[in-house]
């Protein structure tokens, strides 16, 4: 059967059925929600998938898995609600879930500001625990390493709920299959770095950019904003696998364009005097290089590049990630594009699916939710970039109003007696990560519309739920 229903007789934890299918109503429902909020708030969206649908469905239950998909009601004292009575006995506290995470970003880096500043936000918003250390810059990968495995399998032995993760090294992905050996109930996802490993381990899902895509991508792009016959990727870090797919992608894109491509190119990101005498060596030509189209696979190179580009003036360019480097670039036209892949939602995002996928077991069917590429081909706006650095901070919530109407036999709302709802005191986010608001509908023969009033995008809109 399609559909299953908890209270159906030939639900397959009865066993009187084999299997039913699923399209996960709940993820259906908010998750559009979610994503429509992300956008209104950061103006960030997802990059599409192939096909460019994320699958809440077919999901098949037997048996063996037949409590997946099922809903835990939310108590209503989570919902901020002047009625403090329970819809039910059996109902979840968003206070009692906590997610973990652990990341390769070190206090040192702009990049992983913007991660840990979003998954904060995303737990107060969901009302959640948040358990996400930030490590010092060691002296070497490996003891990070190490750090990063030991405080997995402590987050997994003290009870967490859902668990998100970076895989940059064989250590780390090791001490995820080991969590899930011996902790089968923590729900693990992983974001930024291992999209493959995340596959062989099979994380519900891995959000972030699949690096070989967006090279590949980056270079359909290239071509359709610039003539050129001839590239070449620029690698700062040929150590890191992240880099090499992007040029991999890229160098795959100029192959099947029918454009020569001359490889990937080792460049230091220090030395500008090296670095310059690199790329010519590699080029192999003087004059100003009209014809060449260029990659580069990190911004710690644009200084270098940008002096190269003052030497050979007529080639094109374009770079991974973003910067106010790369914003002047892109204002002098000295940069085609910047590519983003949206760190943000990197953050936020795990915060959210993992609560949801500990509660009702709902989640995509995609193992792979793509943050990026998301091209920049223009600087934001003042207001945009200063919400950017600002990482889109949250303003507190003025207020909240609740109308209550009654039920028409035929479940819709009826015209309220009262225009003037009656307005709740403002509540602030606490240093405890629990809601401002959580609008919340009772199951009852009234209706009430909970709506709630606030500023959001840095205090530069007003938007009424």
């Amino acid at each position: 059967s399609f559909d299953p229903m908890p209270e159906m007789d030939f639900h397959p934890a009865k066993g009187e059925t084999d299997f039913v299918i699923d399209h996960f109503h709940l993820l259906q429902g908010w998750a559009p929600v979610l994503f429509a909020a992300l956008y209104v708030t950061t103006g960030f969206v997802l990059a599409p998938p192939p096909g460019g649908v994320y699958l809440s469905g077919p999901a098949l239950f037997t048996k063996k898995n037949s409590t997946m998909g099922i809903l835990k009601k939310f108590c209503k004292e989570d919902a901020n609600l002047t009625d403090t009575s329970l819809l039910d006995r059996d109902c979840t506290h968003r206070k009692d879930i906590t997610i973990g995470g652990v990341v390769h970003g070190t206090n040192t880096s702009k990049f992983w500001d913007t991660v840990f500043s979003a998954a904060k936000q995303g737990a107060i918003d969901m009302g959640i625990e948040l358990k996400f250390d930030r490590f010092k810059t060691p002296e070497s990968n490996e003891i990070l390493y190490e750090e990063m495995a030991a405080n997995i399998l402590s987050l997994c032995k003290s009870g967490v709920n859902g668990l998100f993760v970076t895989l940059p090294d064989d250590v780390v992905v090791d001490a995820v299959r080991n969590c899930k050996e011996l902790y089968p109930n923590v729900q693990i996802m992983s974001i930024n770095a291992g999209y493959g490993e995340s596959k062989e381990l099979n994380l519900i899902h891995h959000i972030g950019m699949v690096e070989k895509d967006a090279g590949y991508q980056a270079g359909e792009k290239m071509g359709d904003m610039a003539t050129f016959d001839k590239a070449l990727c620029l690698n700062e870090d040929p150590g890191l696998n992240v880099s090499n797919d992007r040029c991999t992608g890229f160098g795959q894109a100029m192959t099947d364009m029918g454009i020569a491509y001359l490889g990937q190119i080792e460049v230091p990101d220090d030395n500008t005097t090296h670095y310059t005498s690199i790329v010519e060596k590699a080029i192999g030509e003087s004059g100003d290089w009209g014809g060449y189209g260029i990659l580069l696979s990190g911004l710690s190179q644009l200084p270098s590049a940008l002096e190269l580009k003052k030497l050979h003036v007529n080639f094109v360019m374009s770079s991974f990630d973003t910067n106010d480097d790369l914003y002047k670039s892109l204002e002098t036209g000295d940069v085609l594009f910047g590519i983003d892949q949206q760190p943000f939602l990197q953050g936020y995002l795990p915060i959210p699916i993992l609560t949801h996928a500990a509660t009702d077991k709902q989640y995509f069917l995609d193992q792979s939710i793509k943050s990026g590429p998301r091209f920049v081909i223009a600087p934001p706006t003042d207001e945009k970039a200063d919400c950017e650095v600002r990482n889109f901070p949250v303003c507190p919530v003025e207020g909240k109003s609740i109308i209550t109407r009654p039920l028409s036999p035929t479940g819709t709302a009826q015209p309220s007696s009262s225009t003037q709802p009656s307005v709740l005191p403002s509540t602030q986010p606490s240093s405890s990560m629990q809601p401002s608001s959580f609008p919340s509908f009772d199951l009852r023969p009234t209706l009430e519309i909970v709506q709630t009033r606030g500023y959001i995008l840095c205090g530069l809109r007003e938007v009424s739920w």
